[in-house]
């Protein structure tokens, strides 16, 4: 059956499950997506405040992930 925007009906009832499910999963990761974003600001606050301030080199500052490779 042929519906309004030349889509079946079981097309159009996929993408709806589709795009709820994707929402559905954005809004369980939103407070975990809001804490990487304010971490992440605050690297890049703390990245700025000693390369301007402190005068720490620019290639400390941007080899900070090393650390994870210890």
């Amino acid at each position: 059956m042929k519906g309004e925007w030349g889509m079946n009906t079981e097309n159009k009832m996929k993408q709806i499950v589709i795009i709820a499910g994707v929402v559905i999963i954005f809004l369980l990761a939103a407070p975990y997506l809001y804490k990487v974003l304010l971490y992440g600001a605050g690297w890049v606050i703390w990245g700025f405040m000693a390369y301007f301030v402190g005068g720490v080199p620019l290639s400390d500052i941007l080899s900070w992930w090393h650390i994870f490779l210890e």
